[in-house]
């Protein structure tokens, strides 16, 4: 599923079309994620509003990825940890230590 707060999505056309090409892809425009539950170990679903209707829908899923933009906002650490050449923080990936 990809949830999407607008009533319709943003970005990069090309990347938009292919999203709607692949049938696993669920797209869900006005939708406001409430809350993610759990078992505390694991993700077991989403809840979230269905903005034209205020509905409130539920998911059943096993895991959540969050995307807020594709230039990261990291002016803000600058100069404190290390950044990539895209901006964004240089992290280990074994420990995910800054």
């Amino acid at each position: 599923y990809l949830l999407e707060y607008a009533d319709k999505l943003k970005g990069d056309p090309v990347t938009q079309e292919e999203v709607r090409k692949n049938a696993r892809v669920h797209i869900v425009t006005n939708a406001a994620v409430k809350r993610i539950e759990g078992d505390g170990r694991f993700v077991k679903k989403l809840v979230y509003t269905d903005r034209t209707t205020d509905e409130e829908k539920m998911l059943a899923v096993e895991g959540v990825f969050v995307e807020i933009g594709s230039v990261p906002n990291s002016e803000l650490v600058k100069g404190l940890v290390q950044l990539n050449t895209y901006g964004e923080v240089v992290i280990d990936h074994k420990t995910a230590a800054t």
